[in-house]
């Protein structure tokens, strides 16, 4: 019995330090280091915890172009990714007409505000885009580019007794395109084959008639013109009288046979120079003068 107890001694010694030790470490732990406490997100924390959200907006009724897109007709809703293109809640255009037609539930991105055609960009208000035949003589010998200004003349032939004549028709009309080109940096001939052999003109709306009934009856003529180039408001016309040469007679001898015809009675015919002589042919007899 005494033996069983010496041998069992230095467990009961290890067991009790053992339990001497654990008690003493939780007396010399600190209080904060066992409660609970609210940790800052670090860079390392999952994507999710910090993604980003952005908020954008549904046109909730049909807008026609032209018209305003108000608050009252909106819808926002918020994603976590960012669409290309879209415009955020936050940042509409306020009293901004929008450039096109904008379907009931659309999103809403920046090509509404934006024009998606090629001619409106480039019309000034109250010009329409007028397209006419591309010529070597139209287009000033092929050097006419986009941003250039052209004078138009119509010539007319002239009906009955009116004589040709040539009027100045248009003054100033910007060149928009050449062979599709808008700009003058583009070349259209790298791309003829499937571009119109035409040139667009910036005509304002009430000489728009003028032009197309000119085009259809007159030869009209395009002449290059320097924009800022002050000139008389004056319009230019020519009549062929004008330039038709004069007659190669002398005037000496055409001041006498006016006299001559002048003196001559009403009615009478001039007579033919040199000496009548009478010729008989069978039973005909006719006369002729010989010099």
């Amino acid at each position: 019995m005494k033996s069983r107890f010496v041998y069992a001694l230095p467990s009961v010694l290890l067991a009790s330090a053992a339990v001497g030790l654990g008690l003493y470490g939780l007396l010399v732990t600190p209080q904060s280091s066992v409660e609970p406490s609210t940790q800052v997100p670090s860079a390392d924390a999952p994507a999710q915890e910090q993604r980003p959200s952005h908020t954008y907006s549904l046109v909730t009724e049909k807008v026609e172009a032209g018209g305003i897109i108000g608050p009252q007709q909106l819808l926002s809703f918020e994603v976590a990714t960012e669409i290309p293109e879209a415009i955020p809640a936050d940042a509409i255009p306020v009293d901004v007409p929008v450039r096109r037609d904008v379907r009931s539930g659309e999103l809403l991105t920046t090509s509404v505000y934006e024009s998606a055609t090629r001619i409106q960009p480039l019309l000034d208000e109250g010009a329409r885009a007028m397209a006419l035949d591309l010529t070597p003589l139209s287009s000033v010998g092929g050097l006419v580019r986009p941003g250039d200004y052209v004078d138009i003349f119509g010539s007319f032939r002239g009906d009955g007794e009116d004589e040709p004549v040539s009027v100045e028709l248009l003054r100033r009309v910007k060149v928009l395109a050449v062979q599709g080109a808008t700009s003058s940096s583009e070349d259209p001939e790298g791309d003829s084959q499937r571009r119109n052999q035409t040139f667009v003109l910036s005509v304002p709306r009430e000489q728009v008639p003028k032009l197309a009934l000119a085009s259809t009856e007159a030869r009209l003529s395009f002449v290059g013109t320097n924009a800022s180039e002050a000139e008389s408001d004056e319009p230019l016309t020519a009549l062929l009288s004008e330039i038709r040469p004069a007659s190669s007679a002398p005037e000496s001898e055409l001041a006498v046979d006016a006299s001559a015809d002048e003196s001559r009675p009403s009615g009478a015919s001039k007579e033919p120079e040199g000496r009548k002589v009478q010729i008989f042919e069978g039973s005909a007899e006719r006369s002729v003068y010989v010099q």
